[in-house]
């Protein structure tokens, strides 16, 4: 998994990897859970239909998804959550119908998410 400080410096420093989908650019965190879906997402759970259906219009699967992750961290991860074992799985629950239901996606994607900084 790349380094999330390192990543979110980056992109806070406006040094955008041209590679990178311009639904992301300005959204460090989102940017940082796209680098990282495919070593957290099984190719079934990157291809269900209504991340496809949605892609359809507008774009990238991954980029799109990692936008609502982000989202979901925002609007229902309750304030305080690391570290207090109630508001993780409030954390966890939110996350799992996006990884597929997979309870392997859904926990690395969490630790990837307790391991970010800058918020």
């Amino acid at each position: 998994l790349l380094d999330a400080q390192a990543l979110y410096r980056k992109v806070h420093d406006k040094q955008h990897d041209s590679a990178e989908p311009e639904l992301l650019q300005g959204h460090p965190r989102a940017l940082l859970i796209y680098r990282n879906l495919p070593d957290i997402l099984s190719e079934e759970a990157r291809t269900t239909d209504a991340i496809q259906d949605e892609a359809a219009d507008y774009g990238d699967p991954l980029a799109l998804l990692a936008i609502k992750i982000d989202r979901v961290m925002q609007d229902e991860a309750p304030a305080g959550w690391r570290g207090d074992p109630v508001k993780e799985r409030i954390v966890q629950n939110a996350l799992h119908p996006l990884t597929g239901k997979n309870r392997q996606a859904t926990q690395a994607l969490f630790d990837l998410l307790k391991r970010q900084t800058g918020e």
